[in-house]
């Protein structure tokens, strides 16, 4: 699910919440949104191509 730049902290905290999963035990702290399922990206796969053009209009825009 990423950090997103929270680096170390984030990191023991998913560490000790997996660790408890694993041991199959019910983690102290557990986010609503780790307990759900993650969707799927919107235009799955053909996102990759459609990303293309639309950086190259940004980079026009950004001069």
């Amino acid at each position: 699910m990423c950090y997103h730049g929270n680096g170390v902290a984030m990191g023991s905290f998913c560490g000790k919440l997996l660790a408890d999963l694993i041991q199959g035990r019910c983690p102290e702290h557990y986010p609503q949104a780790a307990r759900r399922h993650m969707q799927k990206f919107l235009l799955g796969r053909a996102r990759r191509l459609i990303m293309l053009p639309i950086y190259a209009g940004l980079r026009l825009a950004d001069r």
